[in-house]
């Protein structure tokens, strides 16, 4: 919930990778656009019950590897027990800095034991995406916030 804190106010478009079950979406503002992607139709049929409270909201099955939006479209990207999931992680990230617009927010959860600190940080660089926020949020997860940058500064810490 804390991480949800840092989403841009209303009338922005959020993206929710991996949404599963549309859990997110009551912390989300009815006035944001909302889309989630879940590469499994079970979840997104779940999800799309969610959706009676969100007027701009959509689910949709894809591949989050090859998502179906042009360039620099949202405001924020959230992808919670996500990156655990993924076979190819950098192409993912690649995929969220490329829908995301500049000094956009990215926000994930990620298991510690697959994505230490060095590993995450290296990924985000990769992708053009500063880390902003690291937070262990239990001694297994790490909530992590970050940028959409077209530059990216050495000092990570």
């Amino acid at each position: 919930h804390a991480a949800l804190q840092h989403l841009p106010e209303t009338n922005k478009a959020i993206l929710d990778l991996g949404c599963g079950p549309g859990l997110l979406f009551s912390f989300i503002s009815t006035k944001s656009l909302l889309v989630g992607i879940d590469l499994s139709s079970q979840m997104v049929m779940r999800a799309a019950r969610r959706l009676h409270a969100h007027p701009k909201g959509h689910v949709i099955c894809a591949d989050v590897d090859y998502l179906p939006f042009r360039d620099s479209i949202f405001n924020a990207v959230l992808a919670f027990t996500l990156f655990q999931n993924v076979g190819t992680p950098h192409t993912t990230l690649q995929e969220v800095s490329r829908v995301l617009k500049k000094n956009s927010i990215f926000i994930l959860s990620a298991l510690k034991s697959v994505f230490p600190y060095d590993v995450i940080v290296n990924l985000l660089r990769q992708s053009h995406l500063h880390l902003t926020t690291w937070l262990s949020t239990t001694s297994k997860d790490s909530l992590i916030i970050c940028k959409k940058v077209t530059f990216y500064s050495k000092n990570t810490r």
